[in-house]
């Protein structure tokens, strides 16, 4: 009877892969850019949330959503970077507002109450460019 003799083991080390490079980590100012828009798909859901580069998200339907409401989503995430914007205005606008001297003494300048006005304007306009923004996408 003949014995065979083992199989020696390779002795060479194999290295694994690296691993995959992390993805990016955005903090809450770092969102994708807008503007957003929203791509139908013949018309009815799933829809797309997208710029022109990037995929923000895909939704579809639910049998217990109405398609309407599907679609009101759809443009309320799509104006999301604006919404954004008309919060950041909004902490500008009240943080230059509580400076308000409530005595009427010499501090309300003409100069204060028009940077006052200024920024109650800015704030309006993106708030209508906002809803405006979010209408037109129906």
């Amino acid at each position: 009877m003949s014995t065979k003799e083992p199989t020696p083991v390779s002795k060479k080390i194999i290295k694994p892969d690296p691993p995959p490079a992390p993805l990016p980590i955005h903090s809450v100012s770092e969102h994708t850019p807008g503007p957003w828009i929203i791509d139908r798909f013949k018309g009815q859901p799933p829809y797309l949330i997208a710029n022109e580069t990037d995929v923000i998200c895909l939704f579809g339907h639910h049998p217990r959503i109405k398609n309407e409401e599907v679609e009101a989503n759809a443009r309320l995430i799509a104006v999301a970077p604006d919404l954004r914007k008309l919060a950041d205005l909004g902490w500008k606008l009240s943080t230059w507002a509580a400076a308000i001297n409530w005595g009427m003494d010499e501090t309300n300048t003409k100069e204060w109450l028009d940077g006052l006005r200024e920024r109650i304007n800015i704030y309006q306009a993106a708030h209508k460019a906002a809803i405006d923004k979010a209408e037109e996408q129906k």
